[in-house]
């Protein structure tokens, strides 16, 4: 696996991490949740996009090694 398929997941992840935090957000806003209350809400986003990641990386691996 070369370099920029690397980065070209971790930009994709990135931006997948971005709109999940922006979810959070609007679900918190929605719920009436005080987010200074709850800082831990938004460690769900980053341990989410860095699983989703993984798994990605791991699948992709596998798929590349089977060609």
């Amino acid at each position: 696996m070369s370099t920029w398929e690397y980065i070209y997941l971790a930009v994709g992840t990135g931006i997948l991490g971005v709109a999940i935090t922006f979810a959070v957000m609007l679900i918190c806003q929605y719920l009436g949740v005080n987010m200074l209350d709850h800082l831990w809400l938004l460690g769900v986003p980053i341990l989410l996009s860095l699983i989703i990641n993984v798994i990605i990386v791991e699948i992709y691996r596998k798929i590349k090694k089977r060609h």
